[in-house]
């Protein structure tokens, strides 16, 4: 569905307006409660929706079919601190895409998850790489690499 905008809030609450009419009219489409704590972060890739929270957690939600609302098709735990940024990948991967989390505990993973499951946690699979000495606040994918673009305030060695 075009013209759709999710917004996350401090009350762990998603919200979906769709855009009706010209650019100057949305209505709601859509109000979940998502987390336990502030929602931080979000991307989208396809019809899957990425949430990240204060609550340490990654809510993995589907598109409804008929254009209204998301649904919840799994949580990603494993970040020991709020996470902070997220990116999806732009290719598939075996039926999946890859997801890159930041968060405050210095971790930066990466996620493989399905595009199309029911199951809950034990689908996604990750991988952590480097520890930053500072808090991570942004991550960008691109070209096959991860792109740290003033991730933390610790220093990057040019080696």
């Amino acid at each position: 569905m075009h013209g759709v905008v999710y917004g996350g809030s401090s009350d762990g609450y998603i919200m979906g307006w769709v855009r009706i009419g010209g650019f100057k009219r949305y209505k709601i489409l859509c109000e979940v409660k998502a987390h336990k704590m502030a929602v931080l972060c979000m991307c989208l890739k396809g019809e899957v929706l990425c949430s990240g929270s204060a609550d340490k957690s990654i809510g993995i939600w589907r598109r409804g079919i008929d254009g209204v609302g998301v649904y919840r098709v799994g949580v990603i735990s494993g970040h020991e601190g709020p996470v902070k940024c997220l990116q999806a990948s732009d290719s598939s991967v075996g039926g999946g895409f890859l997801l890159y989390s930041g968060s405050l505990d210095r971790s930066l993973r990466v996620w493989w998850v399905p595009m199309y499951t029911d199951k809950k946690e034990d689908t996604f699979s990750t991988i952590q790489c480097k520890e930053h000495k500072e808090f991570i606040s942004c991550a960008k994918w691109g070209m096959q690499l991860i792109l740290e673009q003033n991730c933390s305030a610790d220093k990057v060695d040019s080696n």
